[in-house]
This record gives C-alpha cells, sequence and structure tokens, in this order.
C-alpha cells in the first residue's frame, strides 16, 4: 500500500477461512468515488471503514458502495458482478471503483461493463463479488434499512 506519506509498505495476514457469503447495498453514497482514494489501493480508507463498520452492523459479510449518481461501484473488499442470461457484468470504471486484478481477469474472458444498480442488483439471476485471494464468490443480497 501507498501510504499518505508517500511510502510503500507491505503487510501481511491470514486469510479468515469464511469467503463473503452475503452483501447490502451501504446506504450512503461515496463521496470518493472515481477519486484517487477509491481508484488505487491506499491507506487512506476511512470511507470504506465506516461501510464496513456499518456491514458488521447490519450482519452482512460485504457493503456494496454506490457513487453519488446512484450506481453500484464496488464492494469495500470486492468488485461486483451480475449474472443475467448467460452474460457476467461489472460496473465500469466511470462508477469510480478500484479496478481490481480479478476483475480485469474476468474481463479478459469474457465479462463486460454496464453501470448497475440497486434494481440491477435485485433483478439479477446471481450476484457475485470478486477478489484476488478468494477469486469470484456467489453471495446473497440482503435487503437492510
Amino acid at each position: 500500500m501507498l501510504g499518505p506519506d508517500g511510502i510503500a509498505t507491505v503487510t501481511t495476514g491470514p486469510l479468515p477461512a469464511e469467503p463473503f457469503r452475503t452483501a447490502a447495498v451501504y446506504p450512503e453514497p461515496l463521496a470518493e468515488a472515481g477519486t484517487w482514494r477509491c481508484t488505487h489501493k491506499t491507506t487512506a480508507r476511512a470511507h470504506y471503514g465506516r461501510a464496513l463498520e456499518w456491514a458488521r452492523d447490519v450482519g452482512v459479510d460485504e457493503p456494496l458502495l454506490l457513487n453519488p449518481r446512484g450506481e453500484i461501484m464496488e464492494g469495500a473488499r470486492t468488485n461486483v458482478f451480475l449474472r443475467t442470461g448467460g452474460a457476467l457484468w461489472t460496473p465500469p470504471p466511470a462508477a469510480g471503483g478500484l479496478p481490481g486484478v480479478m476483475r480485469a481477469a474476468l474481463l479478459r474472458e469474457g465479462a463486460a461493463e454496464r453501470p448497475i444498480t440497486p434494481e440491477d442488483l435485485r433483478a439479477a439471476d446471481a450476484l457475485l463479488l470478486a477478489n484476488a485471494l478468494r477469486g469470484l464468490m456467489p453471495v446473497e443480497l440482503r435487503e437492510v434499512r
């Protein structure tokens, strides 16, 4: 990670045994969408920390983040994919999220980009989350208030 002081650090830790199983849409759009705070991995992650705290409070594994236009941009630790028909969709870079490593691999394998709304999540055949450590994981979308 590149810290605010410009120093790069590498940290490691054990990977939790359980993958992500549930997700919900975080109700507060992120003003940081599309800025370096979201499009690069850095230690400036307070916005992700708030969303993860909310997710713990409502009992889900991963918060799905909205940009100011109300589009899904990413999860706090994952990229978002929908399966609709036979197609696999993910938000485009213009949505403002991190262009993850697993996301890039899935795009090379035939996934495509399009704006995704919370309504699209509900209508999809499947909701999947991806990251380089876990791969592609099917999850249940939970409705929370």
